[in-house]
């Protein structure tokens, strides 16, 4: 009798989807001076940001068309990037614990797809 009962209600799985624009993508960037260290091929750390996270990068266009990306740098304080581009890479501490409730506090209240976290 539960089965049959189970059956005539017919449950549903109802997920979202990310729907293209309408969604937000927090990037979180690390700004302190560790990122300017020498790394893989005697390139600084903050190359890649340089690289793959600016406008007209394959990986920035590509996110782009998926989500509205708000940047938030952050080292010992976060705050919200206008340009990943122009960050300095001049802070003292990488404080992720500070920059994801700055990021849960911009973010609120927004269609949040996730949270790309870039640090070493």
């Amino acid at each position: 009798m539960a089965v049959l009962l189970f059956c005539l209600l017919r449950p549903l799985l109802v997920l979202k989807a990310a729907v293209p624009q309408q969604n937000f993508l927090g990037v979180l960037v690390d700004d302190s001076r560790s990122m300017t260290i020498a790394d893989k091929d005697g390139k600084p750390r903050s190359d890649f940001v340089r690289q793959q996270l600016i406008p007209k990068s394959p990986l920035f266009e590509e996110l782009s068309k998926r989500f509205v990306l708000r940047p938030i740098r952050f080292s010992s304080s976060a705050d919200r990037a206008a340009n990943l581009a122009d960050l300095q890479y001049a802070g003292t501490a990488s404080r992720i614990g500070p920059a994801l409730e700055r990021a849960r506090d911009e973010l609120s209240g927004l269609p949040l797809a996730g949270l790309v976290l870039v640090s070493d």
